[in-house]
């Protein structure tokens, strides 16, 4: 999904000069789970007077496993873009695999760490290393199956993001909390948020780089 460049500097025109503003570009990492949040953070931030540039670098159905070779195909035009944060949501299509014995929990945190570390080496419109946020794995719904998921992501998934987060000094979204306890805002396949859900992620998105922004005094 490409920038909408024209229409955040439309919105900045109508606010407010140019000079003086910061600008801001943020990369959604993931999987199914982060495809709408960009289009949902664009309209969210379409005001600001911090001018945002938000990519997409997420694909459905991608694993920890998967995303690797992702990365591995659109790292190049990725480090062009000099993102200041990079934002991951993965973990959601480890769980079958992981239920089915192909890969077990200390892969599926080494898989998630090795991509953390790529990310790292990306360097910011700031000279710097990008400010990375991970997202925690949102519940499912829909009988017995979902609750023997449910249980490898509250028991395990999430408690293994959370030590690579510590480790690679990362800030955490808590995006199950979100859905928790939601079914009417998810989709009929009881996997995928529906728009009422993916407002909600990427609210809370928002709400975490508003975050990271405020130590920095950059967010108007």
């Amino acid at each position: 999904m490409r920038k909408i460049e024209i229409l955040l500097i439309l919105s900045i025109l109508v606010t407010g000069p140019l000079q003086g503003l910061n600008k801001i570009t943020i990369c959604c990492a993931g999987d199914s789970l982060m495809r709408p949040v960009p289009l949902h953070l664009r309209e969210m931030v379409r005001n600001s007077k911090t001018l945002f540039f938000i990519e997409d670098w997420s694909l459905g159905s991608l694993s920890t496993e998967s995303y690797q070779e992702f990365f591995r195909l659109h790292q190049g035009r990725w480090k062009k873009v000099k993102p200041d944060f990079i934002l991951i949501q993965l973990g959601t299509n480890d769980v079958t695999p992981l239920l089915q014995g192909k890969y077990d929990l200390a892969e599926f945190k080494q898989n998630l760490q090795t991509i953390v570390k790529n990310f790292k080496k990306f360097q910011s419109s700031q000279k710097k290393p990008p400010r990375i946020l991970i997202a925690s794995v949102p519940i499912f719904y829909g009988g017995t199956a979902a609750k023997e998921k449910n249980r490898l992501v509250r028991k395990s998934i999430n408690p293994a993001i959370k030590k690579v987060a510590r480790k690679e000094n990362l800030s955490v979204v808590d995006n199950y909390s979100i859905l928790k306890k939601k079914p009417g805002w998810y989709e009929i396949d009881r996997a995928h948020p529906n728009p009422r859900g993916e407002i909600a992620l990427a609210r809370n998105w928002l709400n975490g780089i508003k975050k990271e922004l405020r130590k920095r005094h950059k967010y108007k």
